[in-house]
């Protein structure tokens, strides 16, 4: 197709469909299923059935790659095509005209500027809802569950050279780099559009996380029960973190610790 009219395509596709009004990104393994799964359940709010739609993805460089459970996908979307913005539109479809409409995508955190400018300037009154959970964690939760699903709950234990190969591969690192992920998304767009939130006041606060998800997006708060709010999706088997991979994740994760520390005035613990 003609280059002039597949942009043009695009640009009548975002002009006449409807968008996304939020997007929630974040650390993986931090809560973002369990946010999605309750919004979902809000009658203001049209989420797709697919959680993810990678539709801003970008393709991470994994050639190298000598872990487990290998994520590469094998087809990422031209922000310029008529036909990649109609597929994603789409999805939004269903949702009532008095409805907000959202995804949930948690790899968008790690981005490239040059991404979330894009998105910034397609979807320019978007906003973001970013959830943040203690690195170390998170990153030892992410090998756990990655681990299962290799194995299908069934392997062996890994042994410490897998999990290193694994754990501390770069395009999987990023996903705790809080200090370059944040300044990427906070120089895109406004602060007011962008909405933090903390994995401990998910296990800790659930109630007051949900409240405020609900004050940001402009919708009427939800009454859940006790027992829902604290129902927890995609758990990550429990296993003790190998004192040698704890204090190397520690020593790796030192600054993003501070950052984090600075930035919200505490320290995370889960």
């Amino acid at each position: 197709m003609n280059n002039f009219l597949d942009r043009a395509l695009a640009y009548y596709y975002r002009m006449t469909m409807k968008s996304p009004d939020f997007i929630g990104i974040g650390a993986q393994r931090a809560g973002t299923t369990w946010l999605y799964e309750l919004l979902s359940l809000h009658p203001s709010i049209f989420l797709p059935e697919q959680k993810e739609l990678h539709f801003f993805d970008e393709k991470p460089d994994f050639e190298s790659y000598q872990g487990i459970w290998n994520p590469v996908r094998p087809q990422y979307h031209d922000l310029a095509s008529g036909a990649e913005w109609r597929w994603y539109l789409a999805r939004f479809e269903e949702g009532k005209n008095d409805q907000l409409r959202g995804e949930f995508t948690p790899i968008y955190a790690t981005l490239s500027e040059k991404r979330v400018l894009a998105i910034s300037r397609y979807l320019p009154k978007v906003k973001i809802i970013y959830i943040i959970r203690d690195p170390v964690q998170r990153a030892w939760s992410n090998f756990r569950f990655s681990w299962n699903n290799h194995t299908h709950g069934r392997g062996p234990e890994p042994s410490e050279d897998v999990m290193r190969k694994t754990i501390f591969y770069p395009a999987k690192l990023v996903h705790g780099d809080y200090r370059r992920n944040i300044c990427v998304w906070e120089k895109c767009f406004r602060r007011d559009s962008l909405l933090y939130l903390l994995y401990d006041d998910i296990i800790d606060r659930p109630s007051a996380v949900l409240d405020q998800t609900c004050d940001f997006l402009g919708i009427a708060r939800m009454n859940v029960n006790a027992a829902r709010l604290r129902d927890k999706t995609n758990r990550a088997p429990e296993a003790r973190m190998p004192e040698g991979i704890k204090s190397m994740l520690e020593e790796h994760f030192s600054v993003q610790r501070d950052f984090i520390k600075e930035k919200f005035g505490r320290s995370l613990k889960y």
